[in-house]
């Protein structure tokens, strides 16, 4: 309380002489220094006091009052003597007089320092501080390593709530709609919007090719569509909503809390990944804004402004976190706490749109030569944009300052009627990968053909698709009849495939047979999306005959049935596979020799079908419908033996249980569309 008295009568008494002041201090150096508490800073206080002329006044007694501040509010005044290498010190010849400040302990925050003479209270130096804790710069590491970690977390829970909204369609969109390099690049942009990374949609074109459903040239304009669809997430976070992110967060928690539907908790989580993500910002945000006035990270900053610099540690940087969207999405927090310019952040963004290509790269290991040419032109195209926008960013200018950056500026307030930085980065961001994907889009065939010679293919490249129906041959019904029949059993042969193999998944511990599994399930759908249309469309544009009725029928009951053995393995026994796999649970022998036998009876009844297909032999349809009771009886026996080995207290089985009754349940799913489609063989319909 003293001090803060002897602090206002110091004051009080400059002011009043301040009235008539005839000299002038100015500020020399000394000011913006960041310094750590309890410790002197590096540099003086300047000042040099002038009379009315501007002649150095020597001799002149300059005194200071330091004001420590509380939430932008003075919260003490001490006297000068407690802070300063002397509370009162007199001008040299030049009019010249320095101080140091000793910053109090403990305080963490900003400090103003106010110098002046007997007459120059009215206007005296003003000198700002910041003051960190002893430890700022490793607390400053740890909560940018928790804030960048709340970032990424809040985003990946928001990708993959996204992503189950979306299902398992997202692969099938991917299919069904690059037929045209437009087409392609607008669903690589769709699919990258549920996904929220251009790395995961490269990689899902990757396993696309591989398993032949995607070709290479098709995969060129999605890939285009996935770098314009990746900025996305640049364009949230430019909404600056990091100071309602708790509220955006809580809200996203009561609509999955109070959702009774999946659909209704993935918007809930989605809602919730996007709150997570603004938090996660605000964090990095709020801990880097010291940086901006600390002298050792402004001189690295300054080196950012050589474009190659800035795009070598964006490149690295994307390369951790495999994610150019997260990249970019931390380097505006760095912008909005002001540590990085707009210059600054457009390279590091350019180094992250070349570093995320390496998730592409690392999943086509193993993928033969079609999925490392996916990953090939994911590097070319990235690199290219980079490379296209570079000389905007050196040696070519307008008005005073460089293109791209000017015209970034331009673009922002002319189209979207703002100055914010935070848009201005994410903008350019976009126009980077938009300008890129126009510009090379009238010239895929050409760099497909040049990729093609780094990589040359090994046949004639095909995506899956149908071999035996052509609408040339709809007119001739008992032809178009035959030729379906083909495309069913392939249908068939298909989803045995997928039904052996889901047994191999539990039995090898391999999760990455589960991508396989699933991959097949696409060629399923193809397959039967291509039949029941074609065949519909033969009905009506020919007159049939009662038989030819009944086999178009049949082969379309068919088709559907086959579907359903698909879809029940690849939505209900490869997420058991995983959870057994994940949670390393081990089914008891005795269990494990009940499932396999029920999956042989599941298997047979699925051959049984084929050969009927194939051969015409109706007997195995029968044997199929006969064989049904004792399949359900057999089934039945399974899970009393089962619950036996729980009752003996069994500890594999108890760890097991839920996934070894919920794989009979599929199987006996299985078998009952196996059955369906016997009885359709036999003219039944059910």
């Amino acid at each position: 309380m003293k001090k803060r008295i002897i602090g206002l009568l110091f004051i009080v008494l400059f002011a009043a002489a301040g009235a008539h002041a005839v000299q002038k201090i100015t500020k020399v150096s000394g000011d913006g220094q960041t310094g750590i508490e309890g410790y002197p800073l590096k540099e003086d206080f300047v000042v040099r006091v002038l009379d009315a002329k501007g002649r150095p006044l020597s001799g002149v007694p300059v005194a200071c009052v330091v004001l420590y501040e509380k939430n932008g509010i003075p919260d003490s005044i001490t006297r000068a003597e407690s802070c300063v290498s002397a509370p009162l010190t007199i001008t040299d010849d030049d009019g010249t007089a320095r101080m140091r400040l000793h910053l109090a302990y403990p305080y963490n925050g900003n400090v103003t320092t106010i110098l002046s003479t007997r007459d120059t209270v009215g206007n005296p130096a003003i000198f700002r501080t910041r003051a960190h804790s002893k430890y700022w710069l490793v607390m400053l590491i740890f909560g940018l390593f928790g804030g960048l970690g709340v970032f990424l977390f809040g985003m990946f829970f928001l990708n993959d709530a996204l992503q189950k909204l979306a299902g398992s369609k997202l692969k099938e969109v991917l299919v069904a709609l690059t037929s045209s390099p437009v087409k392609g690049m607008s669903t690589g942009l769709f699919v990258t919007f549920f996904n929220q990374s251009s790395s995961a949609t490269t990689l899902l074109e990757v396993s696309l090719v591989s398993a032949g459903l995607l070709t290479f040239y098709q995969t060129m304009a999605v890939t285009m569509g996935a770098e314009v669809g990746s900025t996305i997430t640049a364009q949230l976070v430019a909404f600056r909503l990091d100071e309602y992110s708790i509220l955006i967060a809580g809200l996203g928690f009561f609509v999955f809390f109070m959702s009774r539907t999946k659909k209704g908790q993935s918007i809930g989580n989605a809602i919730l990944g996007f709150g997570i993500l603004f938090l996660g910002m605000k964090i990095m945000a709020d801990l880097v804004s010291p940086l901006r006035d600390h002298a050792p990270f402004l001189e690295l900053m300054e080196g950012f402004k050589k474009p190659y610099l800035g795009i070598l540690v964006g490149m690295l940087f994307a390369m951790l976190v495999h994610s150019s969207g997260a990249a970019s999405g931390v380097v505006i927090a760095l912008a909005l706490a002001g540590a990085v310019s707009l210059p600054q952040a457009i390279h590091l963004n350019l180094g992250a749109q070349i570093g995320t290509c390496i998730t592409a790269g690392l999943g086509s290991i193993g993928r033969g030569r079609e999925g490392k040419r996916v990953a090939l032109w994911h590097v070319i195209h990235q690199t290219a944009g980079v490379l296209m926008v570079y000389p905007f960013l050196t040696v070519i200018t307008f008005n005073g300052e460089v293109s791209w950056v000017y015209f970034t500026r331009w673009f922002t307030k002319t189209f979207f009627f703002t100055e914010d930085l935070a848009r201005q980065i994410a903008m350019a961001h976009t126009l980077v990968a938009a300008l890129n994907a126009l510009i090379f889009l009238p010239f895929l065939g050409i760099a497909r053909k040049y990729i093609l010679k780094l990589y040359p293919p090994l046949e004639e490249e095909k995506p899956f698709g149908p071999i035996y129906i052509d609408d040339g041959l709809i007119s001739a019904p008992s032809i178009a009849l035959e030729q379906a029949k083909k495309e069913v059993t392939r249908e068939a042969e298909i989803a045995l495939e997928m039904v052996k193999d889901s047994i191999e998944i539990f039995e090898s511990q391999e999760l990455r047979l589960c991508e396989i599994v699933s991959l097949k399930d696409v060629r399923v759908d193809v397959l039967r999306n291509a039949v029941v249309p074609y065949l519909t469309r033969m009905a009506q544009e020919n007159s049939l005959t009662e038989e030819q009725s009944k086999q178009e029928l049949q082969l379309i009951y068919l088709a559907d049935n086959l579907e359903g053995i698909g879809d029940v393995i690849d939505k209900n026994v490869i997420p058991l596979a995983r959870k057994k796999l994940e949670n390393k649970l081990w089914f008891s022998d005795q269990g494990w020799k009940d499932i396999v036998e029920l999956h042989s009876r599941v298997t047979g009844n699925i051959e049984k079908l084929i050969n009927t297909l194939k051969s015409g032999n109706l007997e195995l349809a029968k044997l199929i419908v006969e064989t049904k009771g004792d399949f359900s009886l057999f089934e039945s026996e399974l899970r009393k033996r089962h619950v036996g080995r729980l009752h003996s207290g069994l500890q594999e089985s108890l760890e097991t249980s839920s996934v070894h009754l919920d794989l009979i349940d599929q199987l006996k799913r299985i078998n009952s569309h196996t059955v369906a489609a016997a009885y359709t063989l036999l003219g039944r319909f059910k």
